[in-house]
């Protein structure tokens, strides 16, 4: 029983927090950028779609951002992504499988 709550522990503490954009709850209903302001730190950010993101996208928080299974996402030309934390933390941000045109 010790070592089931020792591995309970230690799967809980390294899990991320993690939402589908775009999804029909909130804050994840409306652009990424309001997804990305109304998420947690270190949330895990999958996207689900193909269609055009027209968005500049900032934050100071350690999010990730990653292309869900099957989509391939596509930042509309001269558009960004800027992800900063000047806090020390142990947690990693993760960008992958997006695309951008000329940004």
């Amino acid at each position: 029983m010790k070592k089931i709550m020792s591995f309970l522990l230690f799967f809980t503490a390294t899990t991320h927090a993690f939402t589908i954009w775009p999804n029909a709850a909130a804050p994840c209903n409306g652009t990424l950028q309001a997804c990305i302001d109304g998420s947690p730190e270190g949330e895990f950010i999958e996207i689900q779609t193909n269609g055009p993101i027209n968005e500049d996208i900032f934050t100071n928080k350690v999010v990730s951002l990653v292309a869900g299974s099957g989509y391939k996402p596509v930042f509309t030309e001269f558009n960004s992504i800027f992800i900063q934390s000047g806090a020390a933390t142990s947690r990693s941000v993760t960008v992958k499988g997006l695309t951008l045109v000329r940004g």
